[in-house]
């Protein structure tokens, strides 16, 4: 799945093309530009639908997050808060 906490720019607008320059700015400025100290990470996907409401392509239109969220499910792309993977190598 794409973690939304980690995700870097080109990925967010590949899986969302039609956010403004506007939008993706305020994304990182959301997640990433608060204190060193302090905890702005999406704590589940919700909370991220819950910030894209307010982006140029939603407008608060609950349709549109539905169809967005539709969009992804048929692409088979999922969206997560936590890296659920990792990998062991013994030597």
């Amino acid at each position: 799945g794409f973690n939304v906490n980690t995700l870097p720019e080109p990925v967010l607008r590949g899986l969302f093309p039609r956010l403004s320059n506007d939008d993706v700015a305020d994304f990182f400025k959301f997640r990433d530009g608060g204190p060193a100290d302090e905890d702005r990470s999406f704590k589940d996907v919700n909370a991220f639908w819950e910030w894209m409401k307010n982006t140029s392509i939603v407008r608060g239109d609950a349709r549109e997050i539905s169809r967005l969220q539709e969009e992804l499910k048929n692409r088979g792309q999922v969206l997560v808060t936590e890296a659920n993977r990792f990998r062991i190598t013994v030597t």
